[in-house]
């Protein structure tokens, strides 16, 4: 979903559509949370969606944290920097709030294109640096790389929620109102048909 080849070709699937998708795959999770499994190795690669209903299938199940089982394996791109370099065979070390941190990754990318760590900085060149450092695209010293969508089509809830867990290190679960507000105040523009949040005074993607 983050991948501008693939969203041009499919076009149907719109800011819309993700955020139902995901409000689909935020229940799922909490749903799993509630029978003590966590996810660990939570990720974009991890799961399938239905190209015409907002429907998601989770897979690498053998993966999952629960009872005394660890989850032994992570994506460095969705893992919080509390284990980094951590032994992850040695315990069970990854907590719900986890999942949640890579689910917002998983949220923003699908939507503008970006990871909450994307762009170039010049000290920190990497994601994994930038994540250690608390420096996501909106910080000053960032530059925002041209692939992303304009930012401004994320509405401020969704932008708070990413300031609290990338860009102050919060580890928290979100509320799905969040995401479900902002499906519902999405509007069309009528030159770019994008859908943008209804508290911006104009397409932030035809001000690009």
């Amino acid at each position: 979903l983050g991948s501008r080849k693939f969203r041009t070709s499919n076009p149907q699937i719109t800011s819309r559509f993700v955020a139902e998708l995901f409000i689909h795959i935020y229940h799922t999770i909490a749903k799993c949370h509630e029978r003590g499994v966590v996810l660990g190795d939570n990720n974009d690669l991890n799961l399938k969606f239905n190209l015409i209903n907002p429907l998601s299938a989770f897979i690498d199940a053998d993966s999952y944290q629960f009872d005394k089982y660890p989850c032994l394996v992570a994506t460095e791109d969705f893992l919080v920097p509390e284990l980094y370099n951590k032994d992850l065979a040695t315990g069970c070390y990854f907590k719900p709030e986890f999942d949640w941190y890579a689910y917002w990754i998983m949220l923003v990318r699908s939507l503008i294109r970006v990871h909450p760590y994307g762009g170039v900085h010049h000290q920190y060149p990497t994601i994994l640096q930038r994540a250690l450092n608390k420096i996501p695209f909106t910080s000053q010293n960032v530059i925002y790389p041209k692939v992303g969508l304009n930012p401004d089509l994320l509405d401020d809830q969704i932008k708070n929620v990413m300031d609290r867990m990338y860009g102050k290190g919060e580890r928290f679960k979100p509320n799905v109102e969040i995401v479900s507000e902002y499906r519902d105040r999405l509007i069309e523009c009528n030159h770019c048909r994008t859908y943008y949040p209804d508290q911006r005074k104009s397409c932030p993607n035809c001000a690009t």
